[in-house]
């Protein structure tokens, strides 16, 4: 029994031990808010999807991130 819970154990840490990065996030080369993500295109989407409803006027091709730890 203690060998089945120390097995499910370790794979529940497996899954969770992600390496994230943040990320400045700019709008047309001004800095809109800084973010932890998996990916650069992670935090472009997360960002694009948040504002895409308040701020129709908004462009997916203007967002960039840049790493910054």
């Amino acid at each position: 029994m203690y060998y089945l819970y120390t097995i499910g154990t370790l794979n529940k840490y497996k899954m969770t031990n992600h390496q994230g990065k943040y990320y400045c996030v700019r709008y047309a080369g001004k800095e809109i808010t800084i973010i932890f993500a998996y990916s650069r295109w992670e935090a472009i989407d997360r960002i694009f999807n948040e504002n895409i409803e308040r701020y129709d006027w908004i462009r997916r091709e203007l967002l960039t991130a840049k790493t910054i730890l």
